[in-house]
């Protein structure tokens, strides 16, 4: 019974380290782990396991989720000439120097992240309208970030 128990608390402890990152921004969330001894079942612990499953495909959607948010956002910032690192960590400190380490897989980040990327866009599009003015009207600004950069909008 013991071992069973065990079992039951370490599919828990899985579900509830993977839940803290998804949805509560911390692996150090204290913990609440409770078996309910009433029920220790191999067909709880089959259910269990299959949250646990589910929790770690959201987690692996959410993170590739987050690396093509980053791409995007690396690629706006190039475009723009503005420091990708001091960015991303505008959204969440996880996302800045250490891109390779662990990274922030929240609602709060990912909005954070859609956010960013809409307002590099709309930068974007007014230095394209900005440039595409000088060209119609023969000012051509050396020191305009996108013309500078050969970079020109249709």
């Amino acid at each position: 019974m013991q071992e069973r128990r065990n079992q039951f608390v370490e599919v828990l402890a899985q579900i509830e380290k993977i839940s803290n990152k998804l949805y509560n921004d911390s692996d150090d969330t204290p913990s609440s782990l409770v078996v309910d001894e009433s029920d220790l079942s191999i067909r709880k612990l089959g259910q269990l396991h299959s949250e646990l499953r589910d929790l770690q495909q959201d987690k692996d959607d959410r993170l590739n989720h987050v690396l093509d948010l980053l791409k995007t956002v690396h690629s706006l910032c190039k475009v723009l000439g503005l420091d990708f690192e001091t960015t991303v960590a505008k959204v969440h400190p996880s996302l800045g120097v250490d891109f390779e380490g662990k990274k922030s897989l929240t609602n709060k980040t990912i909005m954070g992240l859609t956010s960013t990327i809409q307002r590099l866009r709309n930068v974007k599009i007014k230095e394209g309208a900005t440039v595409q003015r000088e060209n119609k009207c023969g000012n051509h600004h050396p020191d305009s970030l996108a013309s500078s950069q050969g970079i020109f909008f249709l």
